[in-house]
């Protein structure tokens, strides 16, 4: 008998942001992998008319809720404690052999829903001690939401049979809470996406409209405030026009009163994110890509897209996925350090053209679909 595993992903389903295009693609390698793999998730996505090779459940459409953004919400607490439900509806109709938790919603869910009945794996993709404050706008707020974080971060995963992290960072963190080591297991994050042999043969005969692109949701953590006070800076120091492509489905109004305040403004162009097929159609139109993220532990999706598409990439501390500085990606910890590797990319080709190839070829050692499998099914075999 195959495997049977009932992923919990608690968020909207589908959807271009970059867990769910992981949890997608993680779900379809399993499928051909020979196990039978079923995901639960909310009730709402964006519109897909192809099918999937594996189950997918969703919750009723209740509350009428249609926000695909990140962070706490009313409604996705009432829609947490309906997950609950449907946990317990699924256990008894498939009869899973392993519950895969994403989040801690999910991981909250599932562990209300099994009470042991069933082992629970937890796929840590983020840290709320670091995240949760960018949700809040006063300090009071963001006090208490990261000591909310932390706690959190620190009891439930403890509950887990097996923690699964996607970083480096995040399997030190967890044992530093306790947790023990022979429970936690890094696991590197895959993505197959798409067109990506027609980018590889068309980018070397393209000239590139856009300097600097950014593609992915505009949350605060994702720092895209001190790219723009950088980009203040550059657009200062260096002698001929540059631009900055920013594709995405977030709200952009608060991004645009930034980009006014540094001044910067006419010097972006933003478009919604569309397709992921239209998305790397736009990434070849670039010269340099950037993950400029705040919070320490994730791995940026976004970095594997763009390493994909053989772009060079220009990365905070938190946003290199531990990459190599100069080699593979070229990495900043402030606004002058931003301007400082933006200037060198711009005039340097050869730099440019060495680290699309570093980092392309670092993207198929360290992210591989065929590594992240073998480590997760090594981690399912302990709870037998």
């Amino acid at each position: 008998m195959p495997l049977k595993i009932l992923h919990v992903a608690a968020m909207p389903f589908p959807s271009i942001q970059g867990t769910q295009v992981y949890i997608e693609d993680l779900c379809s390698k399993q499928t051909e992998s020979g196990k039978e793999v079923h995901l639960l998730t909310y009730h709402h996505g964006i519109k897909r008319h192809t099918p999937y090779g594996f189950f997918l459940h969703k919750l009723g459409d209740f509350p009428p809720y249609r926000s695909l953004k990140s962070g706490p919400s009313i409604e996705k607490i009432i829609l947490d404690m309906r997950m609950v439900l449907a946990i317990r509806s699924l256990v008894r109709a498939i009869r899973p052999d392993i519950i895969h938790a994403h989040h801690y919603e999910s991981l909250f869910a599932s562990l209300i829903a099994c009470k042991g009945k069933v082992p629970v794996v937890y796929h840590a993709h983020t840290l709320l001690e670091y995240e949760l404050p960018y949700y809040f706008n006063f300090n009071v707020m963001k006090i208490l939401s990261k000591i909310a974080g932390r706690f959190t971060d620190a009891f439930l995963p403890a509950n887990a049979d097996v923690c699964i992290a996607i970083s480096p960072f995040i399997v030190s963190y967890l044992i530093g809470r306790g947790i023990e080591t022979e429970k936690v297991f890094y696991v590197p994050p895959a993505i197959d996406p798409p067109m990506v042999n027609a980018l590889v043969k068309s980018r070397g005969d393209l000239i590139p409209s856009w300097d600097f692109v950014y593609a992915g949701n505009l949350d605060s953590y994702q720092g895209l405030d001190v790219v723009l006070k950088g980009f203040s800076l550059l657009v200062k120091k260096h002698k001929r026009k540059v631009n900055f492509l920013v594709i995405s489905d977030s709200d952009s109004a608060q991004f645009f009163r930034m980009a006014e305040k540094f001044s910067v403004r006419s010097f972006i162009h933003f478009e919604k994110h569309g397709s992921p097929e239209s998305v790397f159609s736009r990434l070849r139109e670039c010269r340099i890509a950037l993950t400029p993220r705040k919070i320490p532990g994730g791995v940026p999706i976004k970095l594997l897209n763009y390493l994909h598409a053989r772009l060079p990439v220009l990365a905070s501390v938190h946003g290199c996925a531990g990459l190599v500085h100069e080699k593979e990606v070229m990495i900043f910890d402030s606004e002058e350090g931003f301007c400082y590797c933006a200037l060198r990319l711009l005039k340097d080709e050869e730099l440019r053209k060495n680290l699309s190839i570093n980092g392309y070829n670092a993207l198929k050692e360290k992210f591989s679909w065929e590594k992240s499998l073998e480590v997760l099914d090594s981690a399912y075999k302990i709870i037998f």
